[in-house]
């Protein structure tokens, strides 16, 4: 999978939760010091083996979304390489790694964690009209 992003600012993505299940490598490219976020659709989603790489951003500027996910897993040796937010989500941790900070509803790891503070700020969303 790759997301490759121009904006200085802001970089947005969607991705089916099932497509991260099935990738070998996420390539994760954007200007330094610019927001990544990546909303992931579905409600269950997991990372297993294989790699994320950045270029240009780092696991600091990387938010992964998981709005409707009732499941995240991180069961193999892919590092997501950036902060999750899985505010519904049960989070079940193998023994792999997860570089940047985990918000969720609950979780259950055996995972290695490296706290690596979200540093970008995002905009606040409109009200709907």
């Amino acid at each position: 999978i790759n997301f490759t992003g121009t904006s200085t600012s802001l970089n947005v993505f969607t991705v089916a939760g099932s497509a991260i299940g099935n990738a070998n490598e996420i390539n994760i490219s954007a200007p330094a010091g610019s927001a990544v976020v990546i909303n992931v659709t579905g409600s269950a989603v997991q990372f297993q083996n294989g790699a994320v790489q950045e270029a240009g951003v780092t696991a600091s500027d990387v938010l992964w979304n998981f709005p409707s996910s009732t499941a995240v897993q991180l069961v193999g040796s892919m590092d997501p390489m950036g902060s999750i937010l899985a505010p519904f989500s049960t989070v079940i941790g193998g023994y792999g790694a997860m570089t940047g900070q985990l918000i969720a509803g609950n979780v259950t790891a055996t995972t290695s964690f490296t706290d690596v503070q979200y540093a970008c700020t995002l905009p606040v969303p409109s009200p709907a009209q």
